[in-house]
């Protein structure tokens, strides 16, 4: 793709509307509990009131769930998706500061989890044999790409919006790996390669 057509694309800005936000806040609540008290649940995680969550699920309701929230729903959910069924393929996952959070067979979920809290994952040898390797698609790497940059905190959330071409909502929609045929978009990777090479600006010129 060249520049004059990565320009013309992201002019198109993508954003959600109302109703788009609530069936996303919907699913991730319904994710957090097996249970009717799904939404004393979803409060808790994000530190609102009952009411405020019943605003966010009421259609008629003209307020919308911040999207920072949202975002806090879908890493709750994604620790309750976590499960290991194959133990000769359980797969680590570790914060910042190199505490285990979790484990689960699945890569992407376990790849989301490690960088939102700016970690990793490593998988865990087996019992016999050689340790397998966590093995990923592309898609899947350039949202991870994409959630290192988010995470970080170095480029204002404005800024990887605007360089996406798409509201804060949508570029929830890029990196979560849950619900993807019914939400989820792919990152552009020019505009995910540009955010990164700003990064890389930035650290040259504080080490200059």
């Amino acid at each position: 793709m060249s520049n004059a057509d990565w320009e013309k694309n992201m002019a198109k800005l993508l954003t959600l509307s109302k109703k788009e936000i609530l069936k996303r806040a919907a699913y991730y609540i319904d994710r957090l509990a097996d249970n009717s008290g799904k939404r004393a649940v979803a409060a808790r995680a994000v530190g609102v009131s009952m009411r405020a969550v019943d605003s966010w699920c009421e259609p008629a309701d003209p307020r919308s769930i911040p999207a920072d929230k949202l975002m806090q729903l879908v890493i709750e959910a994604h620790f309750k998706e976590l499960y290991v069924v194959n133990h000769q393929k359980v797969i680590d996952i570790y914060d910042e500061d190199s505490e285990l959070i979790g484990s689960a067979n699945h890569a992407a979920h376990a790849s989301f989890l490690a960088d939102v809290h700016h970690g990793y994952i490593t998988m865990r040898p087996p019992k016999y044999g050689k340790t397998p390797e966590i093995i990923m698609s592309a898609e899947q790497l350039l949202r991870s790409r994409l959630r290192r940059i988010v995470a970080s905190g170095k480029i204002d959330i404005r800024q990887v919006c605007r360089t996406l071409g798409c509201d804060e909502y949508v570029l929830i929609d890029m990196q979560s790996e849950m619900a993807r045929p019914q939400y989820g978009r792919m990152p552009d990777r020019t505009g995910v390669e540009i955010l990164e090479s700003y990064i890389r600006l930035q650290a040259e010129e504080w080490a200059a």
